[in-house]
């Protein structure tokens, strides 16, 4: 599931498909459970997202969301953003190189 240029971090979204905040425990979402997710990433701060987020984040439910689940969280979006990052780097090298896609001369 690609949502706000992908900016959702891949563990909440396995999360939202594991059934945690949804009424179905299947792979799928429901219209009114992907309605629920897009109001809770739309609007975070209201309490009904507040809700929905930390169910997401709090890995073994009891009510708390620990450093554990925390750092779960948190070293997944540094992946992602070291693979932007390098994807990014990669485009400003080929600009810099003169290189062009389809190109058969380097450095022209």
């Amino acid at each position: 599931m690609r949502h706000a240029d992908g900016t959702v971090n891949p563990r909440a979204l396995e999360r939202l498909f594991e059934g945690t905040v949804t009424h179905n425990m299947t792979d799928t979402l429901t219209y009114f459970d992907f309605i629920r997710f897009l109001l809770a990433e739309e609007d975070k701060s209201h309490p009904t997202a507040i809700e929905y987020w930390f169910r997401i984040m709090d890995l073994d439910g009891d009510g708390f969301i620990s450093l554990y689940e925390l750092e779960y969280f948190y070293q997944a979006q540094l992946e992602k953003n070291a693979i932007v990052r390098r994807g990014r780097m990669f485009c400003v090298r080929l600009y810099l190189s003169g290189s062009r896609p389809g190109s058969s001369k380097r450095g022209h």
